[in-house]
């Protein structure tokens, strides 16, 4: 056996045991202030985070040029969608809600949606109705009941159907259509729109077209799809 440490040896033992532990406990302590103010900082940054993505995620999620819908996702609701067409004029659609078609993923079924196309000089037109169908694949739009064109100079009609190729700037319908605006009352059994609705021509029972600042020239009524 070893003989007994003296009583210096031993006050200087302990006091060594003491400043390791004592050592150790700042570093501890250290560590758990580091760890504190990371969590003061960290999670309200995070809850932050969190209600930016919850704003924005539609937008994420559909504001792109060809208006695909996340994979993960089967539907949106406050859905955005901003695009160009082929004149790299722009084009924007909202809708109440997006749903993907079950066993289509390229078709989205909409709730309230509402288009609009621009042209250069700021002009513009919108296509509202009560529900849509979007094929992702041709970049078509089909609005069904209670469609509502408006243009900027105030012209205007009802409809109960239409569609929109977001591509070239156009839209037509084939159904009743009865309008109004600053040249008086049109009624037609169906409207072709061009060139981002700067002129409007009726179809079938009215051979009217309606330019951009008052109605046009007459003109013959137009049958099938515009290119």
């Amino acid at each position: 056996m070893g003989k007994p440490e003296s009583g210096r040896g031993a006050a200087l033992t302990g006091w060594l045991r003491r400043q390791q532990e004592h050592a150790g406990y700042r570093t501890l302590s250290k560590r758990h202030s580091r760890i504190v103010l990371a969590l003061k900082i960290g999670l309200p940054l995070l809850a932050a985070l969190m209600i930016s993505l919850i704003f924005v995620w539609p937008r994420l999620s559909m504001q792109n040029n060809t208006g695909k819908i996340d994979k993960n996702q089967t539907s949106l609701v406050n859905a955005r969608y901003f695009s160009h067409d082929r004149q790299n004029l722009p084009f924007s659609m909202l809708a109440k809600s997006a749903t993907e078609v079950p066993g289509m993923a390229q078709l989205l079924d909409l709730v309230q949606p509402e288009a609009e196309m621009t042209r250069a000089d700021g002009s513009w037109l919108t296509i509202s109705s009560e529900r849509g169908r979007y094929n992702q694949d041709d970049a078509r739009l089909l609005m069904l009941d209670n469609v509502h064109v408006l243009r900027d100079d105030g012209f205007e009609f009802v409809t109960d159907e239409a569609e929109i190729d977001t591509k070239t700037g156009n839209a037509w319908g084939n159904h009743k259509v009865v309008g109004q605006g600053p040249s008086g009352e049109i009624r037609a059994e169906g409207f072709v729109a061009t060139d981002h609705g700067q002129t409007i021509t009726f179809t079938r029972s009215s051979k009217a077209a309606v330019q951009n600042g008052g109605v046009g020239k007459t003109a013959p009524a137009a049958k099938g799809n515009p290119k």
